[in-house]
């Protein structure tokens, strides 16, 4: 027979007393694994309510794997920081000794924030046109792109030198979706480095918005030069 190893030893003893603590409590778990994929937030947090009331708090989402006991049935809410701001998730235990795992995505942005964020792209009128131009500088290297948008009979079209070229409903779809997470990056702020990426959205020679990200603490922005080619 082979031999145990010691740690191997402290690891079935610590599942053995976890499993067995499950078995003969009338309470639940709750299992929390995150998926943080860029260094933009700090020291996130996220906080567990049940009925507006704090059970559960300052655990720093860099923890990556955490395991919340004692939890009693009920409906739960977990608030949590994403790179957007705050989002919610419900949780429901029906019963005792419930085990529940759930993953954190700090990069996902949900449904409900972009159905809620305007576009200057989607609001445009037939015969309207907008420009869009994405631009990064820094001490070794610099590039520029910038691209017209027309909306003509329902349809969008780049301009290219006076020419027309039809978007795809799927681009143009990718493109809306990519203005709309630009607008929620929580990346922004006043500080300067030595490399630095815009987004810029201009209509009638009028600057409709900008966005400034430090680069390196958001790597989206190749898929935004892809998109506008």
């Amino acid at each position: 027979m082979q031999k145990i190893q010691p740690h191997s030893r402290h690891l079935f003893q610590f599942l053995f007393f976890f499993v067995t603590s499950i078995a003969f409590s009338q309470n639940n778990y709750l299992s929390i694994d995150i998926k943080p994929e860029t260094e933009i937030l700090e020291e996130p947090h996220y906080f567990l309510y049940k009925k507006d009331s704090l059970v559960y708090t300052n655990s720093i989402l860099g923890n990556i794997f955490n395991v919340i006991s004692d939890l009693e049935k009920g409906t739960y809410r977990l608030a949590y920081e994403t790179i957007f701001g705050m989002d919610t998730l419900d949780i429901h235990f029906t019963s005792d000794n419930e085990f529940k795992e759930i993953t954190l995505k700090t990069e996902k942005p949900s449904r409900e924030m972009l159905a809620k964020t305007f576009s200057y792209i989607e609001s445009l009128k037939n015969n309207e046109q907008i420009t869009l131009e994405y631009s990064l500088g820094s001490c070794f290297n610099s590039t520029q792109k910038k691209a017209t948008i027309l909306k003509e009979n329902d349809q969008y079209y780049f301009i290219d030198y006076g020419q027309k070229r039809l978007i795809t409903s799927q681009r143009i779809k990718k493109i809306i979706r990519h203005e709309k997470i630009l607008k929620n990056l929580k990346a922004a702020g006043e500080v300067y480095s030595t490399c630095n990426q815009f987004f810029t959205i201009e209509k009638d020679g009028k600057q409709l918005y900008k966005k400034h990200v430090i680069c390196g603490t958001w790597d989206k922005f190749s898929l935004i030069k892809r998109l506008l080619r």
